[in-house]
């Protein structure tokens, strides 16, 4: 059996091997096949797809604040309890307040990021609560401990700058966005 042959049943592209030649690979020939395929100019398109960039924005949204929703319920519900407060006072604020701004950020914050409610403002505190876990509290453990706060750190970063999307509160409220619906 030939190389051509051979590589025709083992590549996983559905265009021919007349690139390869004496064991050459002509890469243009390779561009004009792909350029050819719907599927692979799909799969390698650069532009943005706005409709899906909104959509996935607010995936992101109501997956993200309902993950630390979770954190701040159990918070939540410990603050409305009759238990005494057990947390820590990583920056000097004392522990009620360091625990109540925890609570704001975890909880309050993270109900007006599902509904995109003053999203931008809502992600300040649920960053600076990450910076504060990573950084601070999780400072002498290992990156196993601190990979989840990253995880969310980035996240809410990418949140801040990009902002919610047209899919949210905001958007509604938006003054710009009033005078594109007229």
């Amino acid at each position: 059996m030939r190389f051509q042959d051979l590589s025709r049943h083992l590549l996983p592209f559905s265009f021919e091997i007349g690139y390869i030649s004496n064991s050459k690979i002509d890469f243009r020939l390779i561009k004009e096949q792909m350029a050819q395929n719907s599927g692979t100019k799909r799969l390698f398109n650069t532009h943005f797809n706005n409709e899906g960039v909104h959509f996935m924005l607010l995936i992101i949204r109501l997956a993200i604040g309902a993950f630390m929703l979770v954190h701040g319920y159990q918070k939540f519900a410990v603050l409305l309890g009759d238990t005494d407060i057990q947390f820590g006072d990583p920056i000097g604020l004392g522990v009620d307040l360091s625990f109540y701004l925890t609570v704001f950020a975890e909880f309050f914050c993270s109900i007006a990021l599902i509904f995109g409610f003053a999203t931008r403002l809502a992600v300040i505190p649920l960053i600076i609560t990450m910076l504060v876990a990573v950084f601070i509290v999780h400072a002498p453990d290992g990156f196993d401990k601190k990979e989840l706060g990253l995880h969310y750190l980035v996240v809410y970063l990418l949140l801040l700058v990009v902002g919610p999307g047209k899919y949210s509160i905001d958007r509604l409220i938006s003054p710009s966005s009033s005078k594109r619906r007229r």
